[in-house]
Protein backbone atom coordinates (compact mmCIF):
# COMPACT_ATOMS: atom_id res chain seq x y z
CA UNK A 1 0.00 0.00 0.00
CA UNK A 2 1.36 3.39 -0.98
CA UNK A 3 -1.00 5.15 1.43
CA UNK A 4 -2.60 4.02 4.68
CA UNK A 5 -5.52 6.42 4.73
CA UNK A 6 -8.99 5.32 5.77
CA UNK A 7 -10.26 5.12 2.19
CA UNK A 8 -7.24 3.13 1.00
CA UNK A 9 -7.53 0.63 3.86
CA UNK A 10 -11.24 0.11 3.16
CA UNK A 11 -10.56 -0.43 -0.57
CA UNK A 12 -7.78 -2.93 0.09
CA UNK A 13 -9.92 -4.81 2.60
CA UNK A 14 -12.77 -5.10 0.10
CA UNK A 15 -10.79 -5.79 -3.09
CA UNK A 16 -7.98 -7.94 -1.72
CA UNK A 17 -9.81 -9.89 0.99
CA UNK A 18 -13.59 -9.90 0.67
CA UNK A 19 -13.57 -10.32 -3.12
CA UNK A 20 -11.00 -13.13 -2.90
CA UNK A 21 -11.86 -15.05 0.24
CA UNK A 22 -15.40 -13.77 1.10
CA UNK A 23 -16.34 -11.70 4.14
CA UNK A 24 -15.00 -12.92 7.50
CA UNK A 25 -17.16 -13.32 10.58
CA UNK A 26 -15.04 -10.84 12.57
CA UNK A 27 -11.89 -8.73 12.32
CA UNK A 28 -9.58 -7.51 15.06
CA UNK A 29 -7.59 -4.30 14.57
CA UNK A 30 -5.69 -1.79 16.62
CA UNK A 31 -7.04 1.70 17.32
CA UNK A 32 -5.43 3.43 14.35
CA UNK A 33 -7.51 6.15 12.71
CA UNK A 34 -7.53 4.26 9.40
CA UNK A 35 -9.14 1.24 11.09
CA UNK A 36 -11.57 3.29 13.22
CA UNK A 37 -12.91 5.28 10.25
CA UNK A 38 -16.58 5.42 9.33
CA UNK A 39 -15.79 4.01 5.88
CA UNK A 40 -14.45 0.73 7.25
CA UNK A 41 -17.28 0.59 9.80
CA UNK A 42 -19.82 0.90 6.98
CA UNK A 43 -18.13 -1.90 5.01
CA UNK A 44 -18.34 -4.12 8.09
CA UNK A 45 -22.01 -3.23 8.57
CA UNK A 46 -22.86 -4.10 4.96
CA UNK A 47 -21.26 -7.55 5.21
CA UNK A 48 -22.32 -8.05 8.86
CA UNK A 49 -18.72 -8.34 10.04
CA UNK A 50 -18.13 -8.04 13.77
CA UNK A 51 -15.46 -5.39 14.23
CA UNK A 52 -13.28 -5.66 17.34
CA UNK A 53 -10.40 -3.48 18.52
CA UNK A 54 -7.49 -3.98 20.86
CA UNK A 55 -7.02 -2.03 24.07
CA UNK A 56 -4.43 0.75 24.10
CA UNK A 57 -0.76 -0.27 24.31
CA UNK A 58 -1.68 -3.97 24.56
CA UNK A 59 -0.13 -5.76 21.53
CA UNK A 60 -0.73 -9.14 23.19
CA UNK A 61 -4.40 -8.81 22.25
CA UNK A 62 -3.45 -9.20 18.57
CA UNK A 63 -0.40 -11.35 19.21
CA UNK A 64 -0.63 -13.50 16.05
CA UNK A 65 -0.51 -10.47 13.78
CA UNK A 66 2.27 -8.84 15.81
CA UNK A 67 4.36 -12.02 15.69
CA UNK A 68 3.95 -12.30 11.91
CA UNK A 69 4.98 -8.67 11.50
CA UNK A 70 8.14 -9.44 13.47
CA UNK A 71 8.88 -12.41 11.19
CA UNK A 72 8.39 -10.27 8.08
CA UNK A 73 10.78 -7.63 9.43
CA UNK A 74 13.41 -10.29 10.20
CA UNK A 75 13.20 -11.69 6.65
CA UNK A 76 13.39 -8.25 5.09
CA UNK A 77 16.58 -7.46 7.01
CA UNK A 78 18.09 -10.64 5.62
CA UNK A 79 17.27 -10.24 1.93
CA UNK A 80 17.00 -6.53 1.10
CA UNK A 81 19.82 -4.61 -0.54
CA UNK A 82 22.18 -2.34 1.35
CA UNK A 83 20.28 0.79 0.26
CA UNK A 84 17.02 -0.73 1.60
CA UNK A 85 15.05 0.45 -1.45
CA UNK A 86 13.94 -2.93 -2.80
CA UNK A 87 11.97 -4.13 0.24
CA UNK A 88 8.55 -3.91 -1.52
CA UNK A 89 9.77 -6.41 -4.14
CA UNK A 90 10.53 -8.96 -1.42
CA UNK A 91 7.14 -8.93 0.32
CA UNK A 92 5.36 -11.33 -2.06
CA UNK A 93 8.10 -13.95 -1.79
CA UNK A 94 8.21 -13.66 2.00
CA UNK A 95 4.42 -13.99 2.20
CA UNK A 96 4.55 -17.07 -0.04
CA UNK A 97 7.23 -18.65 2.14
CA UNK A 98 5.20 -18.03 5.29
CA UNK A 99 1.98 -19.38 3.72
CA UNK A 100 3.69 -22.61 2.65
CA UNK A 101 5.50 -23.22 5.96
CA UNK A 102 4.08 -25.63 8.50
CA UNK A 103 2.85 -23.96 11.70
CA UNK A 104 4.74 -26.27 14.04
CA UNK A 105 3.60 -24.47 17.21
CA UNK A 106 -0.14 -24.44 16.50
CA UNK A 107 -2.09 -26.21 13.71
CA UNK A 108 0.73 -28.44 12.37
CA UNK A 109 -0.47 -27.49 8.85
CA UNK A 110 0.48 -24.78 6.38
CA UNK A 111 -1.77 -21.70 6.15
CA UNK A 112 -2.18 -22.41 2.43
CA UNK A 113 -3.61 -25.86 3.11
CA UNK A 114 -6.02 -24.53 5.74
CA UNK A 115 -7.47 -22.07 3.19
CA UNK A 116 -7.43 -24.03 -0.09
CA UNK A 117 -7.61 -27.62 1.25
CA UNK A 118 -4.48 -28.66 -0.65
CA UNK A 119 -0.79 -27.95 -0.44
CA UNK A 120 0.70 -25.26 -2.63
CA UNK A 121 2.52 -26.52 -5.70
CA UNK A 122 6.19 -25.52 -5.47
CA UNK A 123 9.15 -26.15 -7.81
CA UNK A 124 10.27 -29.14 -5.74
CA UNK A 125 6.90 -30.81 -6.36
CA UNK A 126 7.46 -30.87 -10.13
CA UNK A 127 10.70 -32.79 -9.59
CA UNK A 128 9.50 -35.34 -7.05
CA UNK A 129 5.95 -35.97 -8.30
CA UNK A 130 5.68 -38.51 -11.10
CA UNK A 131 3.38 -37.44 -13.96
CA UNK A 132 0.25 -39.53 -14.55
CA UNK A 133 -2.42 -39.64 -17.25
CA UNK A 134 -4.95 -41.55 -15.18
CA UNK A 135 -7.92 -39.30 -14.33
CA UNK A 136 -9.72 -40.20 -11.07
CA UNK A 137 -13.46 -40.32 -10.90
CA UNK A 138 -14.71 -36.79 -10.11
CA UNK A 139 -17.30 -37.84 -7.53
CA UNK A 140 -14.84 -40.01 -5.59
CA UNK A 141 -12.24 -37.28 -5.72
CA UNK A 142 -14.64 -34.63 -4.35
CA UNK A 143 -15.87 -36.93 -1.58
CA UNK A 144 -12.33 -37.77 -0.57
CA UNK A 145 -11.30 -34.12 -0.69
CA UNK A 146 -14.23 -33.10 1.47
CA UNK A 147 -13.48 -35.73 4.10
CA UNK A 148 -9.81 -34.75 4.11
CA UNK A 149 -10.72 -31.10 4.62
CA UNK A 150 -12.97 -31.89 7.59
CA UNK A 151 -10.34 -34.15 9.12
CA UNK A 152 -7.55 -31.61 8.59
CA UNK A 153 -9.56 -28.81 10.17
CA UNK A 154 -10.47 -30.96 13.16
CA UNK A 155 -6.85 -31.97 13.68
CA UNK A 156 -5.69 -28.37 13.24
CA UNK A 157 -8.26 -27.22 15.79
CA UNK A 158 -7.05 -29.78 18.32
CA UNK A 159 -3.39 -28.89 17.71
CA UNK A 160 -4.09 -25.17 18.00
CA UNK A 161 -6.05 -25.68 21.24
CA UNK A 162 -3.22 -27.76 22.70
CA UNK A 163 -0.68 -25.06 21.82
CA UNK A 164 -2.89 -22.39 23.36
CA UNK A 165 -3.14 -24.39 26.58
CA UNK A 166 0.66 -24.53 26.75
CA UNK A 167 0.93 -20.77 26.22
CA UNK A 168 -1.73 -20.18 28.86
CA UNK A 169 0.01 -22.40 31.41
CA UNK A 170 3.28 -20.55 30.83
CA UNK A 171 1.56 -17.16 31.08
CA UNK A 172 -0.37 -18.05 34.25
CA UNK A 173 2.82 -18.80 36.16
CA UNK A 174 3.44 -15.10 36.81
CA UNK A 175 0.00 -13.69 36.01
CA UNK A 176 -2.31 -12.27 38.66
CA UNK A 177 -6.03 -11.87 38.19
CA UNK A 178 -7.26 -8.28 38.30
CA UNK A 179 -9.42 -7.42 41.31
CA UNK A 180 -10.42 -3.86 40.42
CA UNK A 181 -14.04 -2.84 40.89
CA UNK A 182 -16.21 0.03 39.72
CA UNK A 183 -15.41 3.30 41.56
CA UNK A 184 -11.92 2.07 42.54
CA UNK A 185 -9.18 4.67 42.16
CA UNK A 186 -6.13 3.59 40.16
CA UNK A 187 -2.89 4.82 38.65
CA UNK A 188 -2.33 4.30 34.91
CA UNK A 189 1.02 3.45 33.35
CA UNK A 190 2.23 6.14 30.96
CA UNK A 191 3.36 4.78 27.60
CA UNK A 192 4.11 8.11 25.92
CA UNK A 193 6.71 10.74 26.70
CA UNK A 194 6.10 14.45 25.96
CA UNK A 195 8.32 15.98 23.31
CA UNK A 196 11.46 17.45 24.84
CA UNK A 197 11.36 15.32 28.00
CA UNK A 198 13.46 12.33 29.00
CA UNK A 199 11.64 9.04 29.40
CA UNK A 200 13.84 8.11 32.35
CA UNK A 201 12.96 11.26 34.29
CA UNK A 202 9.22 11.31 33.62
CA UNK A 203 6.69 9.87 36.03
CA UNK A 204 5.84 6.30 35.11
CA UNK A 205 2.31 6.57 36.49
CA UNK A 206 -0.33 9.22 35.89
CA UNK A 207 -3.66 9.88 37.55
CA UNK A 208 -5.42 9.12 39.68
CA UNK A 209 -8.40 7.78 37.73
CA UNK A 210 -11.54 6.00 38.85
CA UNK A 211 -13.18 3.00 37.17
CA UNK A 212 -16.60 3.54 35.60
CA UNK A 213 -17.10 0.26 33.73
CA UNK A 214 -15.71 -3.27 33.54
CA UNK A 215 -15.71 -3.94 29.78
CA UNK A 216 -14.10 -7.36 29.88
CA UNK A 217 -12.27 -9.78 32.09
CA UNK A 218 -9.23 -7.51 32.36
CA UNK A 219 -10.25 -4.25 30.68
CA UNK A 220 -11.78 -1.15 32.23
CA UNK A 221 -13.08 2.29 31.30
CA UNK A 222 -11.72 5.19 33.34
CA UNK A 223 -12.38 8.82 34.17
CA UNK A 224 -9.81 11.27 35.51
CA UNK A 225 -10.48 12.14 39.14
CA UNK A 226 -9.48 15.79 38.82
CA UNK A 227 -11.98 16.80 36.10
CA UNK A 228 -14.06 13.64 35.37
CA UNK A 229 -12.83 13.55 31.76
CA UNK A 230 -13.24 10.00 30.36
CA UNK A 231 -10.29 8.09 28.92
CA UNK A 232 -10.92 7.11 25.31
CA UNK A 233 -11.22 3.36 24.95
CA UNK A 234 -10.76 0.55 27.48
CA UNK A 235 -7.52 0.09 29.43
CA UNK A 236 -5.99 -3.29 30.24
CA UNK A 237 -5.43 -4.22 33.87
CA UNK A 238 -1.69 -4.68 33.35
CA UNK A 239 -1.42 -0.88 32.96
CA UNK A 240 -3.19 -0.16 36.25
CA UNK A 241 -2.28 -0.29 39.92
CA UNK A 242 -4.24 0.56 43.05
CA UNK A 243 -4.29 4.19 44.17
CA UNK A 244 -3.90 4.90 47.87
CA UNK A 245 -5.01 8.32 49.09
CA UNK A 246 -2.16 10.13 50.91
CA UNK A 247 -4.66 11.25 53.55
CA UNK A 248 -5.17 7.61 54.53
CA UNK A 249 -1.51 7.12 55.36
CA UNK A 250 -0.58 6.88 59.05
CA UNK A 251 1.28 9.88 60.40
CA UNK A 252 4.97 9.59 61.10
CA UNK A 253 5.03 12.43 63.65
CA UNK A 254 4.21 10.39 66.74
CA UNK A 255 5.30 11.95 70.03
CA UNK A 256 6.96 9.21 72.07
CA UNK A 257 7.63 10.28 75.70
CA UNK A 258 11.13 9.75 77.00
CA UNK A 259 12.10 8.29 80.37
CA UNK A 260 12.71 11.83 81.69
CA UNK A 261 9.15 12.90 80.85
CA UNK A 262 7.22 9.97 82.29
CA UNK A 263 8.01 7.15 84.66
CA UNK A 264 6.94 3.56 84.13
CA UNK A 265 4.35 3.81 86.93
CA UNK A 266 2.81 6.94 85.47
CA UNK A 267 2.76 5.34 82.03
CA UNK A 268 0.95 2.25 83.31
CA UNK A 269 -1.54 4.35 85.30
CA UNK A 270 -2.36 6.53 82.29
CA UNK A 271 -2.82 3.54 79.96
CA UNK A 272 -5.18 1.93 82.47
CA UNK A 273 -7.18 5.12 82.71
CA UNK A 274 -7.43 5.43 78.93
CA UNK A 275 -8.61 1.84 78.60
CA UNK A 276 -11.32 2.44 81.23
CA UNK A 277 -12.50 5.49 79.35
CA UNK A 278 -12.68 3.53 76.09
CA UNK A 279 -14.73 0.73 77.67
CA UNK A 280 -17.13 3.21 79.27
CA UNK A 281 -17.51 5.05 75.98
CA UNK A 282 -18.15 1.96 73.85
CA UNK A 283 -20.67 0.32 76.21
CA UNK A 284 -23.92 2.23 76.49
CA UNK A 285 -26.56 1.61 79.17
CA UNK A 286 -29.67 -0.18 77.98
CA UNK A 287 -31.92 2.74 78.91
CA UNK A 288 -29.77 5.30 77.06
CA UNK A 289 -31.28 6.64 73.85
CA UNK A 290 -28.83 6.68 70.90
CA UNK A 291 -28.31 9.95 69.09
CA UNK A 292 -30.77 10.88 66.35
CA UNK A 293 -29.14 9.82 63.07
CA UNK A 294 -31.97 11.28 60.98
CA UNK A 295 -30.76 14.80 61.64
CA UNK A 296 -29.57 15.98 58.26
CA UNK A 297 -27.21 18.57 59.67
CA UNK A 298 -23.81 17.61 60.92
CA UNK A 299 -22.81 18.25 64.52
CA UNK A 300 -19.67 20.11 63.54
CA UNK A 301 -21.25 22.81 61.39
CA UNK A 302 -24.96 23.71 61.45
CA UNK A 303 -24.66 25.03 57.88
CA UNK A 304 -23.51 21.66 56.48
CA UNK A 305 -26.15 19.27 55.10
CA UNK A 306 -25.97 15.63 54.06
CA UNK A 307 -26.40 14.77 50.39
CA UNK A 308 -28.53 11.77 49.46
CA UNK A 309 -27.49 11.70 45.81
CA UNK A 310 -26.79 13.81 42.73
CA UNK A 311 -29.70 13.86 40.29
CA UNK A 312 -28.56 16.02 37.38
CA UNK A 313 -25.68 18.16 36.13
CA UNK A 314 -25.62 21.21 33.89
CA UNK A 315 -23.57 24.34 33.25
CA UNK A 316 -24.79 27.60 34.74
CA UNK A 317 -22.89 30.71 33.65
CA UNK A 318 -20.23 28.46 32.08
CA UNK A 319 -19.70 26.67 35.40
CA UNK A 320 -20.68 23.09 36.23
CA UNK A 321 -23.49 22.75 38.78
CA UNK A 322 -25.06 19.61 40.24
CA UNK A 323 -28.69 19.15 41.22
CA UNK A 324 -28.72 17.77 44.78
CA UNK A 325 -31.30 15.59 46.52
CA UNK A 326 -30.84 16.45 50.19
CA UNK A 327 -31.12 13.70 52.80
CA UNK A 328 -34.39 14.05 54.72
CA UNK A 329 -35.94 16.58 52.32
CA UNK A 330 -38.43 16.11 49.49
CA UNK A 331 -37.65 16.77 45.84
CA UNK A 332 -39.11 20.27 45.97
CA UNK A 333 -36.13 21.24 48.12
CA UNK A 334 -33.61 20.08 45.48
CA UNK A 335 -31.06 22.74 44.61
CA UNK A 336 -28.22 23.26 42.15
CA UNK A 337 -24.84 23.56 43.82
CA UNK A 338 -21.50 24.56 42.26
CA UNK A 339 -18.93 21.87 41.64
CA UNK A 340 -16.56 22.99 44.40
CA UNK A 341 -19.27 22.42 47.04
CA UNK A 342 -19.75 18.75 46.11
CA UNK A 343 -17.40 16.05 47.46
CA UNK A 344 -15.37 14.31 44.80
CA UNK A 345 -16.71 10.85 45.72
CA UNK A 346 -20.30 11.97 45.08
CA UNK A 347 -19.37 13.37 41.68
CA UNK A 348 -17.64 10.13 40.76
CA UNK A 349 -20.66 8.10 41.85
CA UNK A 350 -22.92 10.29 39.70
CA UNK A 351 -20.68 9.81 36.64
CA UNK A 352 -20.65 6.03 37.15
CA UNK A 353 -24.45 5.87 37.40
CA UNK A 354 -24.79 8.12 34.37
CA UNK A 355 -22.48 5.93 32.25
CA UNK A 356 -24.34 2.80 33.34
CA UNK A 357 -27.68 4.37 32.35
CA UNK A 358 -26.29 5.21 28.90
CA UNK A 359 -25.12 1.62 28.36
CA UNK A 360 -28.51 0.21 29.40
CA UNK A 361 -30.33 2.61 27.08
CA UNK A 362 -28.02 1.80 24.16
CA UNK A 363 -28.49 -1.93 24.77
CA UNK A 364 -32.30 -1.58 24.72
CA UNK A 365 -32.26 0.37 21.45
CA UNK A 366 -30.33 -2.46 19.79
Amino acid sequence: MKNTGAKDVANIFYNQWICRYSAPDAILTDKGQNFMSNILKEVCNIFEIKKMRTSSYRPQTNSTCERNNKTIAEKLRTYIAANQLDWPDKLSSIAHAMNTSVCTESTQYTPYYMVFSRECRTPIDTVLTAPTNVGPDARLFIDGLHSNVLLAREIAKENSLEAQQKYKAQHDKNAREATFKIRDKVWMDTKTTPVGYSRKLCNKWQGPYYITEVTGKNTYKLRRCSDDVPIKGPVNANRLKQYHDPQDRPTNNVDVPTDDEMSDDEDEEENTQDADEIVQTDIQPENEVPPNTDDIRTNDDPDMYQVERIIHAKRINKKMHYKIKWLGYSHRHNTYEPEENIPQELRHDFKVRKDQAKRIKAHKTK
